[in-house]
């Protein structure tokens, strides 16, 4: 829905009326495709699974990547909440100069 959304804004010029108003939300849609490709990085980082014992899968755990407390996957939490936030950010403001169209 996003990508038919921004594509229609395009189609129809309404990005283009005032181009200083519609670089802001753009900026926040490329964070938000950034935000979302780490997240997918650490998205597939297996440290579990979940078909094997716990205590094999325990073996597969490895050690803290961020403040020596987070592990893969609350970083993976953390970054696509992020992309997600920036995403949703970059719908809101994408409408903006609208009264002017």
């Amino acid at each position: 829905y996003t990508a038919y959304y921004w594509v229609m804004k395009m189609i129809y010029r309404e990005l283009l009326n005032r181009p200083f108003v519609a670089l802001f939300p753009i900026l926040l849609a490329l964070c938000s495709v950034v935000f979302f490709t780490l997240a997918l990085v650490f998205f597939f980082q297996s440290v579990t699974d979940w078909q094997m014992s716990p205590s094999g899968s325990r073996n597969m755990n490895k050690d803290c990547v961020f403040l020596d407390f987070y592990d893969n996957h609350d970083v993976w939490h953390v970054l696509s909440a992020f992309g997600l936030f920036f995403n949703f950010l970059s719908i809101t403001m994408i409408d903006d100069n609208i009264s002017d169209v």
